[in-house]
């Protein structure tokens, strides 16, 4: 089943695997290799906010507006 988290650590993954293959000094490849971890996490956690928010403003419009009529079929 697709998920968010899944999508991320797949892009994650690939992002390692080019620095690994490509950068061969080991302070630079260290350096980066933390901040892809910190952009994978970050970005989920932007995700998880905005997903929350998004049923929130959902959940509170369904219980604003009226339901709407049954009208009986002929």
């Amino acid at each position: 089943m697709f998920s968010a988290d899944a999508l991320i650590d797949t892009i994650q993954t690939g992002k390692k695997t080019f620095v690994n293959t490509f950068v061969t000094n080991d302070t630079v490849k260290s350096t980066l290799i933390d901040f892809v971890d910190a952009q994978a996490e970050y970005t989920k956690t932007v995700f998880g906010v905005a997903s929350d928010m998004g049923k929130s403003f959902y959940d509170t419009v369904l219980a604003a507006v009226q339901k709407q009529a049954t009208v009986a079929k002929k």
